[in-house]
């Protein structure tokens, strides 16, 4: 991954990824959607035909739980790479995806307020 640019908005980010046959290129738009709490991204340019998604955080109960939420959006075209290879693939990274979101929310909480 390569942060190409970013601002307040959301970022432009790069992305390489081994898709089990064939190594793919990426590059996508980050949108600050409600800073904290959302965060969706689209596709601008790769080799598969779309990508895009977020990450939502919703408030609970308890203040000290958050419900994540993960969607992501996936049609990889002529790649010939079956799409369900793909969504294990997804799959399989994100639970450390999640992790590695809330420790990034830890390590920049304050200076968000």
């Amino acid at each position: 991954m390569r942060l190409v640019d970013h601002d307040e908005k959301g970022a432009t980010v790069e992305f390489w990824a081994n898709a089990v046959i064939k190594k793919i290129h990426y590059v996508l738009y980050r949108s600050y959607n409600i800073p904290g709490h959302k965060l969706s991204w689209r596709n601008i340019s790769c080799d598969i035909e779309s990508i895009e998604g977020s990450w939502t955080i919703l408030d609970t109960d308890d203040s000290k739980l958050k419900i994540l939420v993960y969607d992501s959006y996936v049609k990889v075209g002529m790649l010939l790479v079956p799409e369900w290879v793909v969504r294990l693939g997804a799959m399989s990274k994100a639970k450390s995806m999640a992790e590695n979101l809330r420790n990034w929310i830890e390590q920049h909480k304050d200076s968000s307020r």
